[in-house]
């Protein structure tokens, strides 16, 4: 006898996280919970949250987080996922578009984001 099957929450190409996120490489300092500060790259951004690279190990998740952007204010959190050496950070309050045109500002200009695209 099979399993019957789990319904499906989202369909295909549908998310949940909420959000239009950016590809984007913006360098920042990130503190996890009471933890030193590290450098990172964001590699993706909405005004809901961001997906980094970092190489801390046991970070858990729900744990808070705090992104520094330059001299931006800081922007709070919480981890969301893990998954190989990339974090999922939803912010605890939504950036305020002003911000996050700044923010975009400091994507290098050198940089240009790569899509994936499905196959097939």
């Amino acid at each position: 006898m099979t399993a019957p099957k789990r319904p499906k929450l989202f369909e295909r190409g549908e998310s949940a996280r909420t959000g239009d996120r950016q590809p984007v490489r913006i360098p920042a300092s990130c503190q996890v919970g009471e933890r030193a500060a590290e450098d990172v790259i964001v590699t993706d951004i909405s005004a809901q949250g961001c997906k980094m690279g970092l190489v801390s190990i046991g970070v858990t998740k729900s744990e808070p987080v705090t992104l520094y952007f330059g001299a931006e204010p800081a922007i709070s959190g919480r981890l969301k996922w893990i998954k190989q050496a990339s974090l999922g950070v939803a912010f605890d309050t939504p950036v305020s578009h002003e911000q996050m045109a700044r923010l975009m500002a400091l994507v290098p200009d050198n940089v240009v984001p790569i899509r994936r695209t499905r196959l097939g």
